[in-house]
């Protein structure tokens, strides 16, 4: 029996931005409100670039940010 020829198309990663998002209420209580793709975001996309302040591990779970 013949094997079948299996092609896979893998699309090129993209650079997101603010149009691919939106800022929604979240599904989860209380928390208030959450950022959402619009669409998938796969793997290789960029999202950014990232211009808020950079976090250690111990800081992010300090005050303020707790």
């Amino acid at each position: 029996m013949p094997r079948k020829k299996i092609s896979f198309i893998t699309a090129m990663p993209r650079e997101l931005n603010q149009s691919d998002f939106e800022v929604k209420t979240s599904s989860i209580p209380e928390v208030g409100k959450g950022l959402f793709a619009i669409s998938a975001v796969r793997k290789g996309d960029t999202i950014g670039p990232y211009i808020g302040l950079h976090l250690t591990d111990e800081q992010a779970n300090s005050e303020p940010y707790v």
